[in-house]
């Protein structure tokens, strides 16, 4: 799996993923506990998980 900066986001966006690419694209966010926050949420949230 390949993870990256998601360029030209904020704190307020969710993590982005393309599971057919294995590519995990995350937004710079100013805590570990507000990453955590922002994956479990999308997984938990969203029936696709790269459709936040």
């Amino acid at each position: 799996m390949t993870v990256a900066v998601l360029q030209n986001s904020t704190e307020l966006h969710f993590p982005e993923s393309h599971t057919c690419y294995f590519l995990l694209f995350l937004p710079i966010y100013p805590s570990k506990e507000m990453l955590l926050e922002k994956l479990l949420h999308a997984i938990t949230h969203c029936d696709v998980f790269g459709d936040v």
